[in-house]
């Protein structure tokens, strides 16, 4: 890292500790996936594959009658090629100096009050880690391998050759048990 993504990282995590002291408590309630009226994914927008299995996995739950939203974030200049849902997407010219995100763009996200929240990024971002920790979300679910983790409330340890593959799985297997 140079110096000025030294800097970034110190503002961003000096601005997201304030955030959160200012925040109010969110509520954590466990519910299964069957039961679950509104889901949330999150997700850096770094490749076409990555975009098309969030999106394919989105429909299918939004085809279960669940209230799906997904917001993808990108760091880069441009918007790839590949991508077609323009309001869902926070891009580069909506996000501050060190990553933080336009409030009035993310206000609606952060105040969802999904059931589930996912973070389906491939590498660790400070704008995802940003919405995921002041996320109202009742229950937050993050891979060990992202920052995210130490905010979750459950943490799914994969293998990296399949990672969405098996991320999905796992959904489907560990959040379908009824909570007791």
């Amino acid at each position: 890292m140079n110096i000025l993504e030294n800097i970034k990282a110190i503002l961003g995590e000096r601005s997201l500790r304030k955030d959160m002291a200012r925040r109010r408590k969110r509520t954590v309630k466990y519910v299964d996936m069957h039961s679950a009226l509104k889901i949330g994914f999150i997700t850096n927008l770094d490749d076409e594959k990555s975009f098309f299995n969030v999106t394919r996995l989105a429909k299918k739950y939004a085809a279960e009658g669940k209230d799906v939203s997904v917001l993808y974030c990108s760091t880069k200049k441009e918007v790839p090629g590949f991508y077609t849902l323009e309001p869902t997407l926070l891009s580069r010219d909506e996000l501050n100096f060190y990553g933080k995100p336009d409030p009035e763009k993310t206000k609606w996200f952060l105040n969802a009050g999904f059931d589930f929240l996912f973070d389906f990024s491939d590498e660790s971002s400070f704008t995802v880690k940003y919405l995921f920790v002041l996320s109202n979300a009742h229950i937050k679910v993050s891979k060990t391998s992202l920052d995210t983790h130490i905010y979750a409330d459950i943490v799914l340890s994969l293998d990296e050759k399949n990672e969405f593959q098996d991320y999905s799985k796992a959904i489907e297997t560990y959040l379908n048990i009824a909570p007791n």
